[in-house]
């Protein structure tokens, strides 16, 4: 990149989960889009198929070989957006469909991949204490740690 971004605008990272392995592939301002014709959204490839999630709904291909293969249950509400979601949460006192925990989850493991590229270093991440347990060095790159708007706090690290 010759410009101030400090993220890729196209990144692949794996991460090794405790029961999975997850390859994560993100491209932005590229033309193509995802398979199936989303322009946006999750790809899950597994055994028997793979199955696409965006914001507004899904779409299911089976593996031409699989004969088991049936696609998933219709969700409930796939015409309203997160943003209507939440509006309606806020007027309900509902739980959104994506809470702050499982976006907090799922941000960080984007932040994850960014450390990783910025430190040019594999990281193991600590869930429960929210923390890079193996590099102490990384600590300091951009995505980690960087000054907050007033009056927010995050933990800070000393190396």
């Amino acid at each position: 990149m010759d410009d101030d971004r400090n993220a890729p605008d196209t990144m692949q990272a794996v991460y090794q989960f405790p029961t999975f392995t997850l390859n994560w592939e993100q491209r932005h301002g590229n033309q193509r889009g995802m398979d199936g014709g989303r322009s946006h959204g999750s790809e899950f490839i597994g055994s028997k198929g793979t199955l696409i999630v965006d914001r507004e709904s899904y779409q299911f291909f089976p593996n031409p070989d699989e004969k088991d293969a049936e696609a998933p249950p219709k969700c409930e509400n796939t015409a309203s957006t997160h943003w209507q979601n939440f509006i309606d949460c806020v007027k309900s006192r509902e739980t959104p469909r994506s809470g702050i925990e499982s976006m907090a989850h799922t941000t960080m493991v984007c932040h994850l991949g960014n450390i990783a590229y910025q430190a040019g270093k594999a990281v193991q991440w600590d869930a429960n204490n929210w923390e890079i347990t193996n590099r102490s060095d990384v600590k300091h790159c951009m995505a980690y740690e960087r000054e907050y708007r007033k009056p927010w706090k995050l933990k800070t690290y000393k190396a």
